[in-house]
């Protein structure tokens, strides 16, 4: 409100959520759930004030803060989950979103920020004995948008007049973790091995581009994140 871009009549933002599910479970140990939601957004917060190329003329203009954004998300969450206190125990769930976003005061329409269509999250959980268990995650998320008018052409990125158009790559990492408990009489301790990232895939993010050029070319480059990480702990319990 009181910021370089600042608008002191900004009201509040406005959401409403609308969400129904179906759960089922097959005997004591699988539950499947279903749902679907739809969220309403009005009066959100938006400043055209990032560099574009619209008819071929790079622009850096700046324009205070206005309730210019409605919008909506929309999709669905499948999962599928079996309970076990030994042996085998986890679950699988896929979900699809849907973003979209119009500005009232310069007539934009693009799709949210955050907008990521396909998820997908693995988990698997097993016990050996009492003592020993090994778990693993993999998770997959499709590319969110790289904030701003930008568009890929081959390895490169150029202004454009349309916001939101390109994407990081997916992202996909798998953990693995082990663990082997002791007990004793007044206390229990747990050794435990954990490797983030065990592919040491080159997942990105966007962090910023450094400099454009007049004839809208984006120099940069994405942020790689964690590579592989192994990690050790130990935990007591009295």
């Amino acid at each position: 409100m009181f910021g370089r871009l600042g608008n002191p009549a900004l009201r509040s933002e406005r959401a409403t959520h609308y969400n129904a599910s179906v759960e089922r479970l097959f005997g004591n140990r699988t539950r499947v759930l279903a749902e679907v939601y739809d969220r309403e957004d009005a009066n959100l917060f938006f400043s055209l004030s990032e560099p574009r190329f619209p008819r071929g003329i790079l622009t850096f203009d700046e324009f205070p803060f206005l309730n210019s954004l409605r919008g909506h998300a929309r999709g669905f969450e499948l999962t599928v989950q079996r309970r076990s206190a030994n042996k085998l125990a986890g679950w699988v769930s896929y979900a699809y979103s849907r973003t979209r976003l119009m500005d009232a005061h310069d007539g934009l329409t693009f799709v949210s920020d955050t907008d990521q269509r396909h998820t997908v999250n693995v988990y698997g959980s097993y016990r050996f004995t009492d003592t020993w268990n090994l778990s693993a995650a993999w998770r997959y998320g499709s590319g969110e948008p790289i904030p701003g008018f930008y568009r890929q052409v081959g390895t490169g990125y150029f202004l454009t007049d349309q916001r939101n158009l390109a994407r990081v790559p997916y992202y996909s990492p798998i953990d693995a973790r082990v663990s082997k408990a002791f007990l004793f009489k007044k206390f229990k301790l747990t050794l435990t091995g954990e490797v983030l990232h065990l592919l040491n895939k080159k997942n990105v993010r966007y962090a910023g581009f450094n400099f454009y050029s007049f004839d809208g070319r984006v120099f940069g480059q994405l942020h790689r994140v964690l590579p592989i990480l192994p990690s050790a702990g130990l935990v007591i319990e009295f």
